[in-house]
C-alpha cells in the first residue's frame, strides 16, 4: 500500500464543512477545457452558489443552487438540476468537453464555455457572489484537459483546517474568517 505524503504535522480528515463564513480560493482561472470531480453537499441549504467561479451565478463553471436544487453551470448552460438535500451528499463531475455527470449518472452537455475573466475557482462559495455557505467538501479535483491540475483533500495541522493540493503540495487556508468544522481522522 502507498502512503500518501502530507505536510509535516499534517493529518488526513474526512472532510471540511464551513459553517457559513469559511471558503477557499484555489487560484485557479478555469477557462474552455477545464473540469472538475467535487464531493460534497449542504449541511443546511441556501439559494447561494456552492462551487467554482465565474462572472454571474449563472456565467462561469461550478455548482449553483436555487429554489431547492443544485444547477451544474457551464459557460452560461445550467447543463442539470437536482433536488438538494440537507446532509446528501453527491459525486459532481463536469468534463473538459462540458459533459456533466451526477452520481455517475449522465445529465448532458454544454453547449457553451465558461467566460475568461479574472475570477477564480473558489471551494464553499462562488466567486462572483461570494455568498456564505454551510456545506462539506471531502474532496475537489480540478482537471485542464486530460491533466489533473488540483487535487485537493482535506487536512487538519493541530485543531486548524486546510485543503491540500497533493499535485502542487500546497496548503490552502481559509479566505473568511471563523475555523471549518472538521471531520473525523482518517
Amino acid at each position: 500500500m502507498e502512503m500518501e505524503w502530507l505536510p509535516a504535522g499534517a493529518k488526513r480528515i474526512e472532510y471540511l464543512e464551513s459553517t457559513g463564513t469559511q471558503w477557499i480560493d484555489t487560484g485557479i482561472h478555469p477557462l474552455k477545457g477545464y473540469g472538475f470531480e467535487l464531493y460534497g453537499g449542504f449541511t443546511e441549504f441556501q439559494n447561494s452558489e456552492f462551487f467554482g467561479g465565474g462572472t454571474a451565478w449563472s456565467n462561469g463553471l461550478g455548482i449553483c443552487t436555487h429554489g431547492g436544487v443544485y444547477g451544474v453551470i457551464v459557460g452560461t448552460t445550467e447543463v442539470c438540476r437536482i433536488t438538494a438535500e440537507n446532509n446528501v451528499m453527491h459525486l459532481f463531475r463536469v468534463g473538459s468537453d462540458g459533459t456533466v455527470y451526477v452520481d455517475g449518472t449522465y445529465q448532458g452537455i454544454s453547449t457553451t464555455e465558461p467566460p475568461s475573466g479574472d475570477y477564480t475557482m473558489n471551494i464553499f462559495r462562488h466567486s462572483a457572489t461570494q455568498v456564505p455557505l454551510k456545506e462539506k467538501i471531502f474532496y475537489v479535483n480540478i482537471f485542464y484537459f486530460d491533466s489533473l491540475i488540483f487535487s485537493g483533500i482535506p487536512i487538519r495541522i493541530g485543531t486548524s483546517g486546510y485543503l491540500f493540493d497533493k499535485v502542487s503540495r500546497q496548503i490552502f487556508t481559509n479566505s473568511g474568517t471563523g475555523d471549518f468544522v472538521l471531520g473525523r481522522d482518517i
